[in-house]
């Protein structure tokens, strides 16, 4: 504390410190081709199509692992995107923020039409109820990071009054008055302003509007470089994917560190779905860390079609511990160690078999049923497991290393 104020002297006297503190900086970054982002909380759920995303994911904790699925602990800043969104869901999502600004619009519903076109229905309470319905055109105004709605035919409960506030001089943003230019939703002269980068608080999304498109009922908002035009770019030969690099990522039970891991839809025919869609993971840089929990699903799941039964896996200590019922009725027990093999794969060794916890079994069995559960490959005393068969996890550059730790298998590749 002292040198802090020490510092702080010195400094209000124009001197400057070769070494300023910094705050830690854990920073990922996320590429997503036809994906969906789904964002919730107790008042909304909000689905977000992204034909394209380039962000950087700054984590709010950087000392800790940032937590993909947590979106309260991290900023999203977006390099270049395509976000879409359903006029239900925008209208849902709007109707809730305003609940916040403003006790004078009752209700809101948006419907947009193919070329930026738009219809907006108002319910506004002013001593009266009135139903205000509004046409207009949709455009991006960078200038202030907004969407902008000017109205071209307006109607209070279903009576025209365009030529009317024409008449007197009046603009939209004087007959309902919403918000202010730092919110969300907002009107001012003409025209109706709502900024899709604000709509949520978590996570902080920031991004640079430059373009808005319509549809029958959606609305794509188009960010940093990316066009209406924006060409699909395979990756591993797949159009539908997630990509993470870098930084320190918890990411579906998995930590990551400085890697590269790539998820690619099972169902390709839709937008790739990350918490409901099968996906096959390529991870081809960095340190990954396995929880056990995930081994021993992925034993369930993949193997168990030969000799072996009702497996259970836990890895105390750095040791793989492997209970089962050899042909359905004799409970055995052996252990698993792990090693990376002379060709980059994942090696598992089986040792100190017994059958009713005291029966040995030679490891030639353990090694023999080992290879027919995993459909592996024989490699000296031990197995080399196809990852891709049992995990659906592809290492393309192989594997450097293997380590364990209390219930965690850690790759280097």
């Amino acid at each position: 504390m002292t040198n802090n104020i020490s510092f702080n002297v010195f400094s209000n006297l124009g001197y400057t410190s070769n070494n300023p503190y910094q705050e830690p900086i854990n920073k990922s970054q996320l590429d997503a081709q036809n994906s969906i982002l789904r964002i919730s909380d107790e008042k909304f759920n909000l689905n977000i199509n992204l034909p394209h995303l380039q962000a950087d994911l700054i984590d709010r904790t950087p000392n800790d692992p940032l937590n993909f699925k947590d979106v309260a602990s991290f900023d999203m800043n977006i390099k270049n995107g395509i976000l879409s969104l359903k006029d239900a869901e925008l209208s849902s999502l709007v109707k809730n923020l305003l609940k916040k600004e403003t006790d004078l619009i009752k209700d809101i519903n948006f419907n947009f039409q193919p070329g930026n076109n738009a219809e907006v229905n108002l319910q506004v309470k002013k001593v009266l109820k009135f139903n205000i319905k509004i046409n207009g055109k949709l455009s991006a105004q960078p200038v202030n990071n907004m969407v902008r709605f000017t109205p071209n035919k307006i109607s209070v409960n279903k009576i025209p009054i365009q030529g009317l506030l024409k008449l007197f001089k009046l603009e939209i943003g004087e007959l309902v008055k919403v918000g202010n230019p730092n919110g969300s939703f907002f009107t001012s002269g003409d025209s109706i302003y709502f900024g899709p980068t604000k709509f949520v608080e978590n996570p902080k999304i920031n991004g640079e509007i430059h373009d808005v498109r319509t549809g029958l009922g959606t609305i794509s908002i188009l960010l940093g470089k990316d066009s209406a035009n924006y060409q699909n770019t395979p990756l591993y030969g797949s159009n539908n994917y997630l990509r993470l690099r870098g930084g320190n990522v918890d990411f579906n039970g998995f930590n990551l560190q400085d890697a590269d891991v790539a998820l690619l839809d099972g169902t390709p025919n839709d937008p790739f779905d990350i918490e409901n869609d099968p996906s096959q993971k390529v991870i081809s840089k960095g340190r990954v860390a396995i929880p056990e929990e995930f081994i021993a699903t992925a034993l369930k799941q993949k193997a168990g079609s030969g000799s072996l039964k009702n497996m259970q896996f836990t890895m105390p200590n750095g040791v793989g511990k492997l209970k089962a019922s050899m042909w359905g009725f004799l409970p055995i027990s052996l252990n698993l160690h792990f090693s990376k093999s002379s060709t980059g794969e994942l090696k598992v060794t089986p040792a100190k078999g017994r059958v009713l916890g005291f029966i040995p079994l030679p490891n030639s069995l353990l090694r023999d049923t080992l290879k027919k559960e995993t459909e592996g490959k024989i490699d000296g005393n031990g197995v080399t497991v196809d990852l891709g068969k049992l995990a659906d996890l592809q290492t393309p550059n192989g594997i450097k290393n293997v380590e364990t730790n209390n219930g965690q298998l850690i790759l280097y590749m």
